[in-house]
């Protein structure tokens, strides 16, 4: 891939290139760090729009080289469920895998283009510095982050409904779901949303709207709640 740009921490490595406003990342490494056998066995249940592959060269010659895109990261990573592994060390490796892209990648990535972080980071990118300064977002706070970023006129009630359905919140409230509280923070009062947990939630509250928006508007839903139409956004759509 032209471009790629190495991530790493001492421990683990992420080979990113840069695709416009997006990212795709080498898959080989990905499945690794992921403890998957493979990387085609960690692409199985990804979309043909969330991987692909390339020629590329190697010491053993040019060779195809998977890679997930964007969405496809999130996905995989999300996906990742670290209970279900039986061996502790490799278990405890995922987990801290998984932490480092949450808590310092994906945060830095978003902040300046580029990891690892610097002072000079912003000034050097050119990028104005907003809502990234913060660590925790309300509810509220991260519909105006979707609004400035992506466009969809979407209110916080419904924000909430659709990632209920998703699976993330439990059902009447803006509590998290047990397995899914690491991408939230309680402050004593409420829940809120930590920051670099932004770009899974905003993809799979579109991916869940997609899905819902076929149905018949007097069918049942996954969430009693969602009872308005539904416009689904098209990837890279502002």
């Amino acid at each position: 891939m032209n471009g790629v740009q190495l991530f790493e921490n001492g421990e683990f490595e992420l080979r990113l290139a840069p695709i416009a406003d997006s990212f795709k990342v080498q898959a080989p490494g990905l499945a690794r760090s992921l403890a998957f056998h493979s990387a085609k066995d960690m692409l199985r249940t990804l979309a043909d729009d969330e991987k692909g592959w390339e020629i590329a060269p190697t010491p053993g010659g040019e060779q195809e080289m998977w890679h997930v895109t964007e969405p496809g990261f999130y996905r995989v990573i999300g996906q990742r469920q670290t209970a279900r592994i039986k061996n502790k060390e490799i278990r405890q490796k995922v987990d801290r895998f998984q932490r480092w892209v949450y808590h310092e990648v994906l945060p830095s990535i978003r902040r300046y283009g580029s990891y690892p972080l610097t002072q000079d980071a912003p000034r050097a990118i050119g990028r104005k510095i907003t809502y990234a300064d913060s660590e925790i977002l309300s509810f509220d706070e991260a519909m105006a982050v979707y609004f400035q970023e992506r466009g969809g006129d979407f209110d916080t009630p419904y924000f909430t409904r659709v990632l209920r359905a998703a699976g993330y919140l439990r059902q009447g409230g803006c509590v998290p779901r047990k397995k899914k509280r690491k991408f939230f923070f309680f402050n004593g009062g409420s829940w809120e949303i930590r920051t670099w947990a932004l770009p899974l939630l905003f993809f799979e509250f579109e991916q869940t709207m997609q899905e819902l928006s076929p149905r018949p508007w007097n069918q049942p839903r996954l969430d009693e709640g969602l009872a308005r139409p539904v416009m689904p956004l098209k990837r890279g759509e502002s």
